[in-house]
């Protein structure tokens, strides 16, 4: 079922996000069949993303202040 459907979103150029539990049973499967894989960890009362698949660097995730409806984040690399 799980192939199908990554099957499918593949085939209509779509995209599909998910989200696991650490204790997931098919977590190996999914990181498998993914071509991109994130990894958000909070520090210090910040919210951080790496990229697993592909490997990117730490990046600190932060909110920009906008006057309009949508709100934008900044991206900053841990060096």
């Amino acid at each position: 079922m799980l192939s199908e459907i990554v099957s499918w979103v593949r085939t209509t150029n779509d995209v599909l996000i998910g989200v696991l539990k650490p204790s997931a049973k098919l977590k190996a499967e999914i990181r498998e069949m993914a071509d991109v894989h994130l990894r958000f960890i909070p520090l210090s009362g910040t919210i951080n993303v790496y990229g697993v698949k592909p490997h990117t660097l730490l990046y600190n995730i932060s909110r920009i202040p906008a006057d309009g409806e949508y709100h934008q984040l900044k991206f900053t690399p841990f060096l």
